[in-house]
């Protein structure tokens, strides 16, 4: 395998809101294997090596951190109408509970690093 498809292989990316990884690569086939998660179930697809080279690429400046980062709850606060979270252009919400916001949160961040 070129070095070149050797380093797709457990790269993350972003898509449609989730995080990817990049499980295998088939330079024969010009095809991977990526991995994802929706609601506690993992799915592998498929997808033609260039498109992942696309997203990875795209995806350069991804940073998982935040995501489960300690200082998330700290950006979840209690009002009036409901829990929200801070963001650089102000509260988002309402949510319900405080869980939700924190669920919110995460996926604002995959999607504004997949933007």
């Amino acid at each position: 395998m070129g070095t070149v498809m050797a380093r797709l292989e457990g790269r993350l990316f972003a898509d449609r809101g989730r995080i990817c990884m990049v499980v295998e690569v088939d330079e024969t086939s010009c095809l991977g294997s990526v991995s994802y998660s929706v609601d506690g179930t993992r799915h592998l697809i498929e997808m033609p090596l260039s498109e992942i080279s696309r997203c990875v690429s795209l995806g350069a400046n991804l940073k998982l951190d935040n995501v489960n980062s300690e200082n998330l709850s700290s950006r979840v606060v209690k009002e009036n109408d409901g829990w929200f979270f801070k963001a650089r252009e102000g509260l988002k919400g309402p949510f319900n509970t405080a869980g939700e916001a924190e669920q919110g949160l995460g996926q604002y961040i995959v999607s504004a690093q997949s933007a």
